[in-house]
């Protein structure tokens, strides 16, 4: 990816230039089957590693968020490029797929006045 093209998200040509960006990506993920190889993906994350630091806002202490609008206008393929990113750069195990934790029973009566 070319830096020089694409340093900021600050107007909102920079904002189309990214969603070209990100389109091109997510076009070569899909034609590449790259989610099939580990080797892929590893290629695919560090091709592409500048442009979803770029689409993150991660204020210190909690965890990134994308940028996906710029002047109210939203741009769905910078959201869906970096939820895609995200998701390939951070899998989720198996154990941590549930995040409701331990559901309470329907049947069980959770208020201690009833």
């Amino acid at each position: 990816m070319d830096n020089e093209k694409l340093a900021r998200l600050i107007y909102p040509e920079d904002c189309q230039r990214a969603s070209m960006f990100c389109q091109n990506a997510l076009k070569i993920l899909e034609e590449a089957d790259i989610e099939a190889s580990q080797e892929d993906i590893d290629w695919w994350l560090g091709e592409y590693n500048d442009l979803y630091m770029l689409l993150s806002n991660q204020p210190p202490g909690l965890p990134p968020i994308a940028r996906t609008t710029c002047d109210g206008i939203l741009y769905p393929a910078l959201s869906e490029f970096w939820r895609r990113y995200h998701r390939l750069k951070f899998p989720i195990k198996d154990d941590e797929e549930d995040t409701e934790g331990n559901p309470v029973d329907e049947d069980e009566n959770i208020d201690p006045e009833n």
